[in-house]
């Protein structure tokens, strides 16, 4: 990375130390099944009698009451951030509460409707899988790395990040997983790791807002990667038709180039 985008001027004024609040954006969060339909389990039975309840209602509605827990909890994180940016807790908890971050356990293991749930939905502490933190030196005069390394005399942390995009419908592949993007609008850096918390959070802000409209909606990249299969399976039809069967491996192989293919192609936006 040998360079990150510029400081954005909200970020500078709260780096600087002025009173900055940052316009309110809306939540809107994802509708995600929180029904429970399984049996309620002896533990929790023992512990209803123990608390004296007598109605396994709380069994029945406990993904719909944690949903709203964590709705809540996203509320206040969000209006603490909107109202103090400048603030290295509001930033961090911002970050590693936000729905980009969203993904879901048994990714591939399951099928997608029994996946897509709130019983498997990883809400929180998501801003280490989900964020690459790097300590560089670069050329003080630009902020830059130099090819000159001499010139690299000053210290800073840089940011890269971007979000976990969740399959829209049920694909039939057992192996379909999330895709994590590098979104290189979002590189960002600063002179401490505060600070480029600060700064990161201040971009996510911007660029994503409070909620997950930026990953659910469906990404120009899918397109291009279906139309890349296509061709993809066109092609390997003519080349077997002419030469006969391809071995599995080199099936492996190709869909292995394939996606890396697809992969750079993201991280360049070409």
């Amino acid at each position: 990375m040998p360079r990150h985008n510029p400081p954005s001027p909200i970020a500078q004024l709260v780096l600087s130390g002025a009173t900055v609040t940052l316009k309110p954006k809306p939540i809107n969060l994802p509708a995600i099944p929180a029904d429970n339909t399984e049996p309620e389990p002896d533990w929790h039975t023992q512990l209803r009698t123990f608390c004296g309840q007598d109605s396994a209602h709380e069994w029945v509605t406990l993904y719909q009451s944690l949903q709203g827990y964590r709705t809540e909890q996203w509320t206040q994180t969000v209006h603490a951030f909107e109202a103090n940016p400048g603030s290295f807790y509001n930033a961090w908890h911002y970050l590693d509460s936000h729905p980009v971050f969203w993904k879901f356990r048994g990714d591939g293991d399951m099928p997608h409707p029994q996946r897509i749930h709130e019983r498997h939905l990883m809400h929180d502490q998501r801003l280490m899988d989900s964020v690459t933190i790097d300590v560089v030196r670069v050329n003080p005069a630009t902020d830059s790395y130099d090819d000159d390394k001499e010139l690299n005399t000053k210290t800073q942390v840089w940011i890269e990040m971007g979000k976990w995009g969740w399959p829209g419908t049920d694909t039939g592949d057992p192996q379909g997983r999330d895709a994590h993007w590098h979104d290189t609008e979002l590189d960002c850096g600063a002179d401490d790791f505060q600070s480029a918390i600060i700064t990161a959070a201040i971009y996510l802000h911007a660029a994503y807002g409070n909620d997950r409209a930026a990953c659910d909606d469906k990404d120009p990249t899918d397109e291009k990667r279906a139309a890349a299969l296509v061709a993809t399976k066109e092609y390997v039809a003519e080349f077997e038709a002419e030469h006969g069967p391809i071995s599995d491996e080199a099936h492996a192989q190709a869909a292995a180039a394939l996606d890396e293919v697809s992969r750079l192609s993201e991280e360049i936006g070409d």
